[in-house]
C-alpha cells in the first residue's frame, strides 16, 4: 500500500547519478577558480565594509552556495553507488551503457559486442533498475 504513495523513477535516478558527476566536476572547477576565499575578513568590531570587502564577501557566498550544491549532488552519487554494490557485473555494464550511450541503440550494440543480446540486455536493465529501486527507496517494482 505504501508503494501506491511513494513516486520513485530508478531509470532518472540512474541518469541523473550521470549528469551529477559532470556537474560536481564543474563545480569543482569553479571552486578551483576562487580557492583563495576562505572567509570573509574582520576586524575586532565589524566586518570589513570597504568595496574590496563587499566583493570578497561575495566571492564566501558564492563558494558556501557552490559547496552545498556539491554536497548535494555528493549525497546522490555515493547513495547510487552505494546500490550499485548490490548488482551483478552484467548488471553495471548494462546500467551504464544505456545511461552514457548517445542512443539506445549504440548501447544494445555496444553490448551486442560484449556477448548480451537485445533483448537480454532489456531483461537486464530492468531487473537492475528494480534492484536500484529497492536499494534506494525500499520499493518494489
Amino acid at each position: 500500500m505504501l508503494n501506491d504513495y511513494i513516486s520513485f523513477n530508478a531509470a532518472k535516478f540512474v541518469k541523473d547519478y550521470y549528469r551529477f558527476i559532470e556537474i560536481v566536476d564543474g563545480l569543482r572547477a569553479q571552486l578551483n577558480d576562487i580557492d583563495y576565499v576562505r572567509s570573509v575578513p574582520t576586524d575586532a568590531d565589524k566586518v570589513q565594509t570597504s568595496p574590496k570587502g563587499d566583493q570578497i564577501e561575495k566571492l564566501v557566498l558564492r563558494r558556501i552556495a557552490i559547496e552545498e550544491r556539491i554536497a548535494n549532488y555528493t549525497w546522490h552519487i555515493k547513495t547510487y553507488e552505494k546500490a550499485q554494490n548490490d548488482l551483478l557485473p552484467d548488471e553495471r555494464r548494462v546500467l551504464e551503457e544505456f545511461f552514457t550511450a548517445d542512443t539506445k541503440m549504440d548501447a544494445v550494440v555496444n553490448l551486442e559486442q560484449h556477448g548480451i543480446s537485445q533483448s537480454n540486455a532489456y531483461k537486464i536493465r530492468k531487473q537492475a533498475l528494480e534492484k536500484i529501486a529497492e536499494s534506494v527507496a525500499g520499493i518494489s517494482l
